[in-house]
């Protein structure tokens, strides 16, 4: 839908110091889209289309974290036109967003994360609740993220964090159930997205998982049908199947 972001923005101001939610999914956004539209003080839920080359992305989230410092919520979908894997450090502006506690972001493809992406990201937001960085393209061999970062995440938001969806590499090695420090409190969904994983690796993936987040953990994955004969998402059922046996789905954390 092709958007007037001067007649957006003269229908939206008369309503830029009251509005709490702003939802423009329909409306592709450039970075001088969002400068035209202006600023709202007190929307606190944001959900946008991103458009325009990956050059742009560190401008476009330094413009919503300058025009709307008290998001809670906060949605972005990247111009799928995008070919590069982005960094996580095109959102770092929205350090300026302390209140954050759900971020989803859509991207192409995403760079793997370090244990320092996830320390900042911490120290960014500590009331974080979902976490998700989802991506739109999926192709056998691209780079994710190995799953034993889930103990980064687990220690700097082990009470607060919910949902986390992230592409991971599940084949990698998981540390031993002695060398699990840190543990999820509340975690009561993780979506692996299109995450490769081994037969031989079911069981210590498994064990790891439910040592790190002990309740009944509602585990995703998505079935990519590429014309590859791995087929994934039996395997991460399998998962799921030993991370909860014996717990009921019923009760999760408070």
């Amino acid at each position: 839908m092709e958007l007037d972001a001067f007649r957006l923005a003269t229908f939206l101001q008369p309503n830029h110091s009251t509005l709490v939610e702003l939802h423009l999914w329909p409306f592709p956004l450039t970075v001088s889209d969002l400068e035209q539209i202006g600023s709202f003080p007190r929307v606190t839920a944001l959900g946008l289309l991103q458009r325009g080359p990956a050059r742009e992305l560190n401008k476009f989230f330094g413009v919503i974290a300058s025009s709307f410092p008290k998001l809670c919520w906060i949605t972005v979908t990247l111009d799928d036109e995008i070919e590069e894997e982005v960094s996580v450090a095109v959102f770092e502006d929205l350090v300026a967003c302390r209140e954050l506690k759900t971020v989803w972001l859509q991207s192409p493809g995403w760079k793997k994360l370090t244990r320092e992406d996830v320390s900042r990201f911490g120290l960014w937001w500590p009331l974080m609740e979902r976490f998700d960085l989802r991506q739109s393209r999926h192709h056998r061999g691209q780079a994710m993220t190995p799953l034993e970062i889930l103990q980064d995440f687990a220690q700097v938001w082990s009470r607060t964090l919910r949902i986390i969806s992230l592409p991971f590499d599940g084949s990698a090695p998981v540390p031993s159930l002695s060398a699990v420090n840190f543990k999820f409190e509340k975690l009561v969904e993780l979506d692996v997205g299109p995450s490769c994983i081994l037969e031989n690796s079911v069981e210590r993936v498994a064990e790891f998982l439910r040592a790190i987040s002990p309740g009944y953990l509602e585990l995703t994955a998505l079935d990519v049908d590429d014309g590859d004969e791995a087929d994934y998402a039996p395997l991460w059922d399998a998962v799921r199947e030993q991370v909860n046996e014996g717990l009921y789905s019923g009760v999760v954390p408070t």
